[in-house]
């Protein structure tokens, strides 16, 4: 809750006046909970399309509550009815209005615009390994050539994108950042077609997707429906290896999908850079118990470094060995960090930080 509340102030700061709609499933967000939000901006509004779903006998209760986690994201697009969308994590940082987005080229074009993932090459997800044939597939590879594209009016026909990608070619895990989601829902008819059955059918057949992430490109890909991803690679913000002083790991960075001269950041996935609550296990359990040691220990953590910007090739540089961890950006190169990063950094871990310190104060009142 501290997050998403200083996401919505963040956004203010940053110049925009667009309606913020929260989503919830099958009640997750108590009363309070809600009321807190409502309070923080006259714009936000509440859904939860489980409860909605559930009513209308479209999903049984079972089904629903396969939405509270990262699927809720693209339920979240599919249900709702604003044209402009955009699908953003509460862990974003912003560093500039994120609707910027929907002046670029590329989302005027085609009314999307997806954002690239880490490169990760083992074998799974999109790069799981199966046989046809005797032949070696990919999890991704399969996928598009099973899909039932006849209950779509459609038949197999990949696109040039996909064809060139990283991932149909075997070399990542991972294709889509989905921490910010762009789309057009005017020109999208039948992505969310497809959408709804990868979301409610197909993510329980094929393990394609770490949570959310490739449902958004793929309902574009599967229907035959033009996209547009940011030219440029993810990129890592945080510190530099030891022993590769190129290399850059940390949080996923993303710079704003323009050609301009000079690179500007749009934001950063940094739950772990802001969160007020210590994390007690890998997935997404954390300690609700609030320590003012957390606060100096974030701020003095703030990183310095991030990758330079970089277009997303099919010809990528893989580590020597397993010494280079995941989160690493590998020899991309090593810069440090915009001017305002800092300041910014410290403006949204207090306000995250005032915002959890006031709500366990109430707790404490009413409990």
């Amino acid at each position: 809750m501290p997050i998403g509340i200083s996401l919505i102030h963040e956004l203010r700061m940053r110049g925009n006046r667009n309606a913020i709609h929260v989503y919830h499933c099958l009640g997750e967000l108590s009363a309070q909970s809600q009321r807190l939000l409502i309070d923080t901006d006259p714009l936000v509004l509440i859904f939860d399309p489980c409860t909605e779903l559930v009513a209308e006998k479209n999903f049984t209760v079972e089904l629903a509550l396969d939405f509270r986690n990262f699927y809720l994201k693209p339920l979240a697009l599919y249900h709702t009815k604003l044209k402009d969308t955009l699908i953003i994590d509460a862990d974003c940082i912003l560093f500039d209005d994120p609707t910027k987005l929907w002046q670029t080229e590329e989302y005027k074009s085609t009314g999307t615009l997806f954002f690239h993932d880490r490169v990760i090459t083992t074998t799974s997800y999109l790069n799981g390994r199966h046989y046809y044939y005797a032949r070696e597939e990919s999890t991704l590879q399969e996928l598009l050539r099973t899909w039932p594209y006849s209950d779509f009016d459609t038949t197999y026909n990949l696109s040039a994108y996909v064809l060139n990608s990283v991932s149909y070619n075997m070399r990542s895990d991972h294709e889509q950042d989905s921490s910010i989601v762009a789309i057009d829902k005017r020109r999208a008819k039948k992505p969310m077609e497809v959408l709804w059955r990868l979301i409610t059918h197909q993510r329980f057949k094929t393990k394609y997707s770490w949570g959310d992430k490739e449902n958004f490109w793929l309902a574009y890909e599967l229907s035959h429906t033009p996209y547009s991803f940011s030219p440029h690679a993810c990129a890592a913000t945080g510190y530099v290896h030891e022993n590769e002083t190129r290399t850059v790991c940390g949080e996923i960075a993303q710079y704003f999908p323009t050609m301009d001269k000079i690179p500007k950041l749009l934001h950063v996935n940094g739950n772990a850079l802001i969160n007020p609550y210590r994390k007690t296990n890998p997935i997404n359990g954390y300690s609700m118990a609030l320590n003012s040691t957390r606060l100096d220990e974030l701020l003095q953590h703030i990183p310095k470094y991030i990758s330079p910007r970089s277009i997303r090739e099919s010809t990528l540089n893989i580590p020597r060995d397993k010494s280079i961890p995941n989160e690493c950006n590998y020899v991309d190169g090593a810069e440090y960090v915009p001017e305002d990063f800092k300041s910014h950094l410290q403006w949204r871990i207090q306000k995250t930080f005032d915002i959890a310190s006031a709500l366990d104060a109430f707790r404490q009142i009413y409990t």
